[in-house]
C-alpha cells in the first residue's frame, strides 16, 4: 500500500522530491485510512445502534501520546473499545513472567480506560464513557505450554477490572487452530470448566458483592484485588461512582437539589438513544421534581 500511495502521489505532482512523495503519500493514505475506519464504525451504529462497535487490538499496546491522538476519529466514532491482552510471554511459569505480564495487562486496560475517558469529554451526548473490553485468551501465544496456568488465567480475567475494565472477552480456538497450536480439545474444554469458569465467577461475585456492600450497589470497588490476584485487602477499596452518584460510598445523588429538583440532562444525554437515561432520571424515587431541559444538541432532541 505505502509504493500505491507514492505512485498515486508521482502521477499527481511528477516534479515533487522523493521527501516530498513520501511525505504526501503518508499524509493522504492515513487521513483516507482514517476515514474509511470512521465511516464503517458509522455505518454499522446506524444498522445497529444498540451494539458496541470498535476494532478488536486498538489500543495497541503503549503507545505515543501523539499516535494516540491520530487515532482519535476512530475512537470517537467507536460505541466500546477492545484492546488485546492476549499473554505473548514464553509462558515458562515464572513469577518474574507472570508478574511483567500483569503489569503489561493493566497498563494496557489502564491506557484504554483513559481513552475512553477522553472519548466522553470530546464527544458531546455520551452519558458515561465508551466501555473497554479487553481481548484474553486461555491460550498462550508463544512457543510455551499450550494453555496457561492459573496465575496467568487470573492476569487475564481479574487484572483487568482494577484497571477499569467493563469486562473481558475470552476468545476461544477453532478446532483447526487447536491442532496447528498443538491444544487437545478436550484438555482445552476442560480446562475452560474446571479453571477458566471458577475463576471467573469468582471475580465476577466479588465484585458484585463488593460493590453493593462499600459503593452502596451504585459503582463499582477499585482496589479489590491484592498483588496475586486471589484477595480481597479490605481498607484498601475506593468507589468509582456511576452516574448520577458520588460521595465516598456512592450515596449521593449529584443531579437531585435539596429541594428534590432535578436536571434531566444530568443523568446523561446520547444523540442515538436516550431511553436508558431518561428511565434512570424518571425512576430515581429521590425527585420531586424533573425538569426536561434542552440538550445539548437542541436540533436532535430527546
Amino acid at each position: 500500500y505505502q509504493n500505491i500511495s507514492r505512485k498515486l502521489v508521482r502521477a499527481k505532482h511528477p516534479n515533487f522530491s522523493a521527501a516530498q512523495v513520501e511525505a504526501l503519500a503518508k499524509q493522504e493514505f492515513e487521513a483516507a485510512a482514517t476515514l474509511w475506519l470512521v465511516t464503517a464504525l458509522e455505518t454499522c451504529k446506524q444498522i445497529r445502534p444498540h451494539a458496541f462497535w470498535g476494532f478488536y487490538g486498538l489500543p495497541q499496546g503503549s503507545v505515543p501520546q501523539a499516535y494516540a491522538e491520530r487515532q482519535m476519529p476512530i475512537y470517537l466514532a467507536s460505541s466500546a473499545l477492545f484492546p488485546s491482552i492476549y499473554d505473548y510471554s514464553s509462558c515458562t511459569n515464572t513469577t518474574a513472567e507472570h508478574k511483567s505480564q500483569v503489569a503489561y495487562t493493566r497498563s494496557l486496560v489502564t491506557q484504554s480506560v483513559s481513552l475512553a475517558k477522553a472519548v466522553f469529554v470530546a464527544r458531546p451526548g455520551l452519558s458515561r464513557p465508551p466501555p473497554v473490553y479487553p481481548f484474553m485468551s486461555e491460550v498462550c501465544r508463544a512457543a510455551g505450554p499450550p494453555i496457561l496456568d492459573d496465575d496467568d488465567m487470573r492476569a487475564g480475567l481479574v487484572a483487568p477490572y482494577d484497571a477499569g475494565a467493563s469486562g473481558v472477552v475470552i476468545w476461544g480456538m477453532p478446532m483447526g487452530d487447536m491442532a496447528a497450536s498443538h491444544v487437545d480439545a478436550s484438555e482445552y474444554w476442560a480446562h475452560f470448566s474446571t479453571k477458566t469458569g471458577p475463576i471467573a465467577q469468582a471475580a465476577s461475585t466479588a465484585a458484585e458483592l463488593c460493590a453493593v456492600a462499600s459503593c452502596s450497589g451504585n459503582g463499582r470497588c477499585v482496589g479489590l484485588f491484592n498483588e496475586s490476584l486471589d484477595g480481597y485487602v479490605p481498607g484498601q477499596l475506593q468507589c468509582e461512582c456511576e452516574v448520577p452518584w458520588g460521595g465516598v460510598r456512592c450515596d449521593l445523588n449529584l443531579c437531585v437539589s435539596p429541594e428534590g429538583v432535578a436536571i434531566a440532562s444530568c443523568y446523561g444525554w446520547d444523540a442515538v438513544d436516550t431511553t436508558g437515561t431518561l428511565q434512570l432520571a424518571l425512576s430515581d424515587e429521590s425527585i420531586s421534581k424533573l425538569i426536561i431541559d434542552l440538550p445539548p444538541d437542541p436540533a436532535v432532541g430527546w
